[in-house]
C-alpha cells in the first residue's frame, strides 16, 4: 500500500463525503452537554507496525456517557467497512473509533496529529501509462463497474445498478468515462433525478480511488432501462471513438467517396432492427427496397420507396421496419 501526503488529503476529503451519505449517528438528549456534533475522519502512519490507521473521531459536546461511546464505537465499526469497501487501497489498514469531547479534540487537532503527520512517508506514486486500446477501455470499465457496485444502491424497487462506459475525450487525448443508471422497467422522473444526483457525489470518490482517472472527464449518462441501454450502447461507443463490433450490425455496408451504402438482407430478423440514434445529421437516399417502411421517435411508421431522399436529425431515435426482398440504402453524413 503506498500512498503519499497528498493522496492521503484527497482520501480523507472522500471519506469525509462518505459520511457525510452514510447513515447518520444519532445521539443525543435535551440536555445539550451530551450533544453529539461531528465525526472527523483521519488517516496516520503507525511508524511501529508499518502501517496506515484510519482515525474516526466521534466529536460530543461536554459530556460523554457509556451508551454513547458503545454506539458510537457500533457505528464506527460498521463505517470503516464502507471505508474499505469503497477504498481497496485501505482494505489492509489498521482502525481506531475515538470518542472525544469537543475540548478534547481541539487538543489533538491542533497538537497531536500535525505532529504523527510528520511520520507519513514520503512515497510517489507512479501510475503506469497504457496505450488505449480496446482491452484497456474494457479493463477499466470492469475496474469501474466494480466500484460502483460498492456503493449503496438506489432507493428504488426497480433500479438494477450503475455501469460505465469508457473511451476517449472528442476533443482531447484524455480518458472520458460515462456513468449510467439502470433500471429493469420504465422508471420516473424522480428515480432518474435522484440517481444522478447519487452520481455526482461518487464522481470524486471515484477519482480518488482510481488514480487513473484523477484528470478523465466523468459524466452522468442519461438513466435508462436494461432494454434501451442495449439499443443505446453501440451510439454512446461511437461517440467516445469506440471500436464497433461489425459482427452485430444488421447490415452489409461499403463505403466509396464518402457515401455509405447499406444493404439489409431479406432474411433479417426483426429483433435485429432496433431503435438507435446518430451522432450526425445525415441524409438518406432509397435504392431498392419493397414493403419496408422507417419510423422516427413519436410518429407513425412511413413506407420506404425507391427513390426516396429524407433527413434524419442527429441523436433522435429512429428505426426500419422490415419489408420485403433486400433493402438498399444510400448515406450521406453532414
Amino acid at each position: 500500500m503506498k500512498l503519499n501526503k497528498k493522496m492521503i488529503d484527497r482520501l480523507e476529503l472522500s471519506i469525509r463525503k462518505i459520511i457525510d451519505n452514510y447513515e447518520p449517528f444519532v445521539y443525543g438528549t435535551d440536555d445539550v452537554d451530551f450533544k453529539f456534533i461531528k465525526i472527523d475522519p483521519y488517516i496516520l502512519w503507525n511508524r511501529f507496525q508499518s502501517n496506515y490507521t484510519i482515525n474516526l473521531f466521534y466529536i460530543f459536546n461536554k459530556f460523554l456517557s457509556y451508551p454513547a461511546k458503545n454506539m458510537a464505537r457500533q457505528h464506527g465499526l460498521e463505517l470503516v467497512k464502507r471505508i474499505k469497501m469503497v477504498f481497496p487501497i485501505l482494505k489492509n489498514a489498521d482502525y481506531d473509533i475515538n470518542m472525544k469531547t469537543k475540548n478534547e479534540y481541539k487538543k489533538y487537532e491542533d497538537e497531536l496529529i500535525p505532529q504523527v503527520r510528520k511520520f507519513l512517508p514520503e512515497q510517489k506514486m507512479t501510475i503506469k501509462e497504457e496505450k488505449y486500446t480496446e482491452e484497456y477501455f474494457q479493463r477499466m470499465e470492469n475496474r469501474i463497474n466494480k466500484f460502483l457496485s460498492r456503493f449503496k444502491p438506489l432507493k428504488s424497487e426497480n433500479f438494477v445498478g450503475y455501469t460505465s462506459i469508457v473511451g476517449k475525450e472528442k476533443y482531447n487525448d484524455g480518458l472520458s468515462v460515462r456513468i449510467i443508471s439502470l433500471f429493469e422497467k420504465p422508471f420516473t422522473q424522480d428515480d432518474s433525478d435522484r440517481s444522478n444526483i447519487q452520481i455526482k457525489k461518487m464522481i470524486p470518490i471515484l477519482r480518488d480511488g482510481i488514480p487513473q482517472l484523477k484528470d478523465a472527464e466523468i459524466k452522468g449518462g442519461s438513466s435508462s432501462t436494461i432494454e434501451s441501454h442495449k439499443q443505446n450502447l453501440e451510439w454512446e461507443l461511437k461517440c467516445l471513438g469506440r471500436k464497433l463490433d461489425e459482427s452485430t450490425l444488421p447490415f452489409n455496408q461499403t463505403i466509396k467517396n464518402g457515401i455509405k451504402t447499406r444493404v439489409f438482407d431479406e432474411n433479417i430478423d426483426d429483433h435485429e432492427l432496433k431503435w438507435h440514434r446518430d451522432e450526425r445529421d445525415r441524409i438518406v437516399e432509397v435504392v431498392k427496397g419493397s414493403g419496408w417502411k422507417f419510423q422516427m421517435d413519436n410518429e407513425l411508421p412511413k413506407m420506404l420507396k425507391e427513390g426516396d431522399r429524407f433527413k434524419i436529425p442527429s441523436e433522435t431515435f429512429h428505426r426500419v421496419i422490415k419489408g420485403n426482398g433486400d433493402l438498399v440504402i444510400k448515406i450521406k453524413e453532414l
